[in-house]
């Protein structure tokens, strides 16, 4: 067995539909194979995760691994920042893919096999990436921050990720953001969005969906961000601007690389977008397919702010 860190493995048993409680002992047990030093937590509610990393982190741990979905990792990647913004000693973030939703996991090469997911977190080899930061004001006007692993999203992307979360996941990832997506399209509107970016850039337009990228897949599989390098320190911006419910259905283009060549669709790249909404619609904001908040918001990237474990990614 090789060296490894003293870890905190955080478990979310309602992950993959249920299936991954009901799966813990074989995944324990083949843990106990190639790491030397861990402890086991199980969350129990939404939230949970976020407070487990923190107080891990706190309690001396060096690794945290996010047993789970985009939902999980989304969780104990907020658990490494305080109060103040500051990450917390230098957390690695350790991956055990095991739910419904796997944008990130496939930026790193995993596959859905949490078992041989476990083998790559023997060692110490570690890569610094990027994670996001969302600065908004809640209806008190107080600033609320959230951070995000793999993509934020304003428009389309909110409805969606709120209609999934809100129906079930039995029928796996892709297909259930899918579903949600017809689901979302049937009531959604463009939004009249103005996007600055780094403070210069200024573009209008009626938005379909804006998306700020750290990983490259979010929504159960599209490749919104083809070229997105999750440790340079820039956001991949991506809008889809304009678009008809029809032309959005017909976008397959976005799960095979192929979308950025569309007129409706715009790229390009920034350390800062500010994000306002020019009229009274509500505009949601989503993160790792989690909902917080409402625009105006300020999103941007913290370069390298910590490192993944399982950082080898898959070449696309």
């Amino acid at each position: 067995m090789n060296e490894s860190y003293r870890t905190l493995v955080i478990v979310n048993p309602c992950s993959g539909n249920g299936s991954t409680g009901r799966r813990w002992r074989s995944f324990e047990q083949r843990l106990g194979q190639v790491l030397s030093d861990f402890d086991v937590v199980h969350t129990t509610a939404r939230g949970h995760a976020t407070e487990l990393s923190s107080q891990g982190l706190r309690d001396g741990y060096q690794m945290i691994v996010a047993v789970g979905g985009d939902g999980t990792v989304h969780e104990v990647v907020n658990g490494f920042f305080d109060e103040a913004g500051q990450v917390i000693g230098q957390p690695v973030l350790g991956l055990m893919p095991a739910g419904t939703g796997g944008d990130y996991r496939k930026l790193w090469g995993l596959s859905s096999d949490t078992l041989e997911s476990i083998d790559r977190l023997a060692g110490k080899d570690v890569q610094l990436i990027d994670a996001g930061k969302v600065t908004w004001n809640n209806e008190a006007g107080q600033e609320q921050r959230r951070y995000f692993a793999n993509i934020a999203s304003v428009g389309l992307g909110g409805a969606v990720s709120k209609q999934a979360n809100e129906q079930s996941k039995i029928l796996g990832g892709k297909v259930s953001f899918f579903i949600a997506s017809a689901r979302a399209l049937l009531r959604h509107n463009n939004k009249d969005l103005t996007l600055e970016t780094d403070g210069k850039n200024t573009r209008q337009a009626l938005i379909t969906m804006a998306a700020f990228c750290i990983g490259r897949y979010f929504g159960g599989g599209m490749m919104v961000a083809p070229n997105a390098d999750p440790s340079d320190g820039l956001l991949d911006v991506v809008t889809v601007e304009n678009a008809t419910r029809m032309e959005m259905i017909a976008m397959t283009s976005i799960y095979k690389d192929e979308h950025l060549d569309n007129p409706k669709v715009q790229w390009w790249q920034g350390a800062e977008v500010l994000v306002s909404n020019n009229n009274s619609d509500e505009c949601l904001i989503e993160l790792d397919g989690e909902i917080y908040g409402t625009l105006p918001s300020r999103f941007s990237v913290l370069h390298q702010a910590f490192p993944n474990h399982t950082a080898i990614t898959d070449g696309n």
